[in-house]
């Protein structure tokens, strides 16, 4: 599973893709069981909450730090956690230039899609 930030919405979104190595049947399934259960939409509410306390998180730490920060997270989430909606969601942020720069405190709040 894996998350994507849409900077100029600021809304997070969750999506699943299959390694290619997965025959079509396997594949098929994870994608069905994601939408049949309508864990996109679950995870976007989760994400929300997640995003407004996350922003809170990084404004008060020290910019050049912020980089570090999220890839620590991503790493910590993944080794315990590796198709957790968190993960997925740390792991893009950690390789947002857009994030890691600043763009969350610029014109308003990150939403996770609420």
């Amino acid at each position: 599973m894996f998350a994507q930030l849409n900077e100029e919405s600021r809304v997070v979104t969750f999506f699943v893709e299959p390694p290619t190595n997965w025959d079509s049947v396997l594949a098929a399934r994870v994608r069905g069981h994601f939408e049949t259960f309508g864990l996109a939409d679950l995870y976007l509410a989760q994400g929300a909450r997640e995003m407004s306390n996350l922003q809170y998180i990084l404004k008060r730490k020290v910019p050049s730090t912020i980089g570090d920060y999220l890839r620590n997270e991503a790493e910590g989430l993944a080794e315990n956690s590796p198709n957790h909606w968190r993960t997925g969601t740390y792991q893009d942020l950690a390789n947002s230039s857009w994030c890691i720069s600043g763009g969350y405190t610029l014109g308003g709040q990150i939403e996770g899609g609420l």
